[in-house]
């Protein structure tokens, strides 16, 4: 398990006994729990240029420069990338 995750189960108050927590959860399964909430956030920064979101109100992607907007999509995917890099979570 992650040591970054293994710190916010801590964090969340649920005390790993052995090989199961008090509700009965698995390491196993909480690292998966983990991991998909992981993968969420990382799609959702991923999704947020495809989407053409807003990062400012005064900024419309869909009025940028192609170059402008080439690098803010590149930049979400990267953003993307770096958060299952930093809790190690594989595509």
């Amino acid at each position: 398990m992650n040591e970054r995750i293994k710190e916010l189960i801590n964090l969340s108050g649920i005390e790993i006994r052995r090989n199961y927590d008090e509700n009965g959860s698995t390491p196993a399964e909480l690292q998966k729990f983990a991991e998909l909430i992981v993968r969420e956030c990382a799609s959702t920064a991923a999704y947020f240029s495809i989407e053409n979101k807003r990062i400012h109100p005064d900024i419309d992607p869909r009025e940028m420069p192609d170059a402008n907007r080439m690098v803010y999509h590149s930049t979400c995917q990267c953003v993307a990338n770096e958060i299952k890099e930093h809790f190690e979570v594989e595509e």
